[in-house]
């Protein structure tokens, strides 16, 4: 009976999980369950309970959620190693197929989609942002030189300028 629990009102009840009652079980005790079980309502509701699917289905399990995580950081580890290595991006899509490949057997490889825009947009939007800021930090805290020669692109100029203008101003007029 893994139906019935101990009652909240006292030892002269029991508590039906399946009903959502307290069963009175001072005149009859064992009895009274049974007759409780054999009921009409406790049967509706327990072949009603059979066919309705479990709170713990609603939910994504720890293994789906590690699974998950793994392939995000895998999709981030190929993006930095792409810009690290100053691989063009396309790179990512012959990955993508090749890990698959090489790895046939990994439900991470399996899951792993990273092509040349998804790459782009992660180096763009989350890591370089980042790195940004680490330059920026580094140029305000440490003495530093700019070099730079004539084949500059005007974008590259903006950014050397805004990164020592930025740097310059954060400076005290000592250092």
């Amino acid at each position: 009976m893994d139906f019935i629990c101990a009652s909240d009102k006292g030892v002269m009840f029991a508590y039906c999980k399946v009903c959502n009652v307290h069963v009175n079980v001072s005149f009859g005790g064992k009895y009274d369950v049974v007759r409780h079980s054999k009921s009409a309502s406790h049967g509706t509701l327990k072949n009603a309970t059979k066919t309705q699917p479990q709170m713990k289905s609603f939910f994504v399990t720890s293994k789906t959620t590690d699974l998950s995580t793994n392939v995000l950081t895998a999709v981030v580890k190929l993006a930095q190693f792409v810009a690290e290595h100053n691989l063009p991006f396309s790179v990512a899509d012959h990955f993508t197929k090749l890990a698959k490949q090489l790895f046939p057997d990994s439900d991470i490889a399996g899951k792993f989609t990273s092509g040349r825009m998804k790459t782009t947009m992660i180096v763009m939007k989350v890591l370089a942002p980042r790195l940004d800021a680490n330059v920026l930090q580094l140029c305000q805290n440490h003495n530093f030189s700019l070099l730079t020669d004539e084949n500059i692109t005007t974008k590259a100029a903006k950014r050397h300028w805004r990164y020592s203008s930025k740097c310059s101003t954060q400076r005290s007029p000592g250092q």
